[in-house]
């Protein structure tokens, strides 16, 4: 797999996206790429668990400084009228329960080991400590 993820508005217009996808048996999926690699083995038709790490971010336009009174508290440049680079690295596991054919529960847990917000034009930088996340979810396709 390949594409380019194009975004003007980026500190980082232009990013790769590369990836092998392999099925080695009739259960067992391997992803290696960006922005995901894992395994997925299928335990049934309706059960399969998933492990990996992903990479998640994007570019905002931030129109009113995200601080709380950012005239009474000089901690920095205003951040009003500028652009805001978000990434996320996360590693976790995902459980998904096919309830029908066209008809998913999801559950996904693990730990964000990584998160950064870069006003890159303001050269001001947050980083993130590392946390938990979850996420149950019902997904559909037609």
């Amino acid at each position: 797999m390949f594409g380019l993820n194009v975004n003007p508005f980026s500190d980082n217009p232009v990013l790769p996206i590369v990836g092998v996808r392999w099925q080695f048996t009739p259960d067992w999926l391997f992803n290696l790429g960006f922005p995901r690699s894992g395994f997925t083995c299928k335990y049934s038709e309706q059960l399969s668990l998933s492990a990996g790490v992903s990479f998640q971010g994007g570019s905002f336009r931030v129109g009113r400084d995200p601080r709380a009174n950012p005239l009474f508290l000089p901690v920095g440049p205003s951040l009003a009228d500028t652009y805001l680079d978000y990434r996320e690295i996360r590693a976790g596991l995902s459980l998904d329960y096919a309830l029908t054919e066209t008809m998913k529960l999801s559950f996904d847990f693990g730990a964000v080991t990584d998160r950064k917000f870069d006003w890159f034009d303001r050269n001001y930088r947050l980083d993130g400590d590392a946390g938990s996340y979850f996420g149950l979810s019902l997904k559909g396709s037609f």
